[in-house]
């Protein structure tokens, strides 16, 4: 299997880097934290000009007719350029982490889409709850983690759940990797060493977000060291 992108490919996401770089540049996005308004509609529409929104749809439907693979480069460099959710029709699709966040910023009002009534951030945090246990401890560390003003991407593919980086990630590498667990959490050693070792495979620094009962975050680094 072949897993090198293709020249198409490559013109594809130098492309979407240029547009987002000129349109999306970090200072900016992160200016905007705490507005009500992140990305005005006139962003949207040029992230719609330009066919992010059709990748998938069949030529014949309007759209591009690109691959999965495609659709993955597109995306991937939007996260880069920490454009937040996919504009689909009328609708913004977040993440629920994401949502939660920005809706208890203040930065995203959600509503019903049926009656068109206002959702309450804790009606939301009570959906995480029950579709994630360890949801309030996600979104904690999330949260604090914005705070200290690192990019916050999702951590999966090294087994945690968050990866963190200093600045932009298309000028720096992810510094941390990040555990949200209980402040009172107990885990059985060759967990913690297995996470250790992985983080320290890849150049980056374990972190165990530690949430209190009243959402207060307590960072525990944890390095292996030889003799």
């Amino acid at each position: 299997m072949d897993f090198e992108l293709s020249a198409d490919e490559v013109a594809l996401a130098e492309g979407m880097r240029r547009l987002c770089a000129g349109r999306f540049p970090l200072d900016r996005v992160r200016a905007a934290e705490g507005e009500h308004v992140v990305m005005d509609g006139a962003g949207w529409s040029e992230l719609a000009d330009a066919g992010v929104f059709s990748l998938r749809l069949a030529e014949d439907g309007g759209g591009l007719g690109l691959p999965m693979a495609a659709a993955a480069v597109v995306f991937e460099e939007l996260g880069r350029a920490l454009a937040y959710g996919s504009r689909v029709g009328e609708r913004l699709e977040l993440s629920l982490l994401e949502a939660a966040y920005l809706c208890s910023t203040g930065q995203l009002t959600l509503k019903e889409a049926r009656t068109g009534r206002a959702v309450p951030f804790d009606r939301l945090e009570a959906r995480g709850r029950r579709l994630d246990p360890g949801f309030a401890e996600r979104l904690a560390a999330y949260r604090e983690l914005r705070t200290r003003q690192l990019v916050v991407k999702t951590g999966f593919k090294y087994g945690a759940h968050f990866r963190a980086y200093p600045r932009n990630p298309e000028h720096a590498h992810a510094r941390y990797l990040v555990q949200a667990v209980p402040d009172a959490h107990r885990s059985r050693w060759p967990v913690v060493a297995g996470g250790v070792r992985v983080a320290q495979g890849v150049r980056k620094e374990f972190l165990l977000a530690g949430v209190g009962t009243a959402g207060a975050v307590r960072f525990l680094s944890l390095e292996r060291i030889r003799p």
